[in-house]
């Protein structure tokens, strides 16, 4: 930069450097205004006055959803549900009649079970839980839960004498992971839950 165009350039506060221009013209504008509108809205975004909800469009479509009938609609709707685990306690283990329909190799077929973990899916989704923000310098607590199927955690926090759910986490265990230990699996449960 031309050292006479320097000052016209910024000015310099007690609080710091301010540009009149965009130093390098309008390629940064869009970060440089998003940046802005982040650091402004940062207390605020994405959160209700109850909590952090569900978007209830998407949870009225799940409860829409009549069973499927085939491998594509199992994928539609177990998408829809991943997208949405962090408000359902225990997703994966809920679900896991459900992920064996989509293993290669064997022919679709829609048990009683699916059918059972598809409608209590269903009914989370109809009333889903309210996550809330934690408090800083309160204490947080992680239960992990551990089944022969699956892993899951939850990490809460204590408001007002209540146990409120700040996130839930559930995985589906792989292969050699479903053989091993209890104390293995409570390892992996806090190794998602980071």
């Amino acid at each position: 930069m031309h050292p006479q165009d320097e000052e016209k350039t910024a000015f310099i506060t007690d609080d710091g450097a301010f540009y009149k221009v965009m130093p390098f013209g309008l390629k940064n504008a869009g970060a440089t205004y998003q940046r802005l509108m982040d650091k402004i809205f940062k207390g605020v975004m994405g959160w209700m006055w109850r909590g952090i909800e569900a978007n209830p469009e998407k949870c009225q479509v799940v409860v829409n959803m009549r069973s499927p009938q085939n491998v594509k609609e199992v994928q539609q709707f177990m998408d829809k549900i991943t997208a949405l685990s962090r408000f359902i306690s225990k997703a994966a283990e809920i679900a896991t009649p459900i992920f064996f329909t989509l293993r290669k190799g064997r022919r679709f077929t829609w048990t009683t079970e699916c059918e059972k973990a598809f409608l209590r899916l269903k009914a989370m989704m109809a009333t889903p839980l309210v996550l809330i923000r934690p408090s800083l310098g309160m204490p947080l607590h992680l239960y992990i839960s551990v089944s022969g199927a699956a892993v899951s955690s939850v990490l809460i926090q204590e408001e007002k004498g209540e146990q409120r759910p700040v996130y839930f986490t559930s995985k589906v265990l792989q292969g050699a992971e479903r053989r091993y230990q209890k104390i293995e699996k409570a390892a992996l449960a806090l190794v998602v839950a980071s």
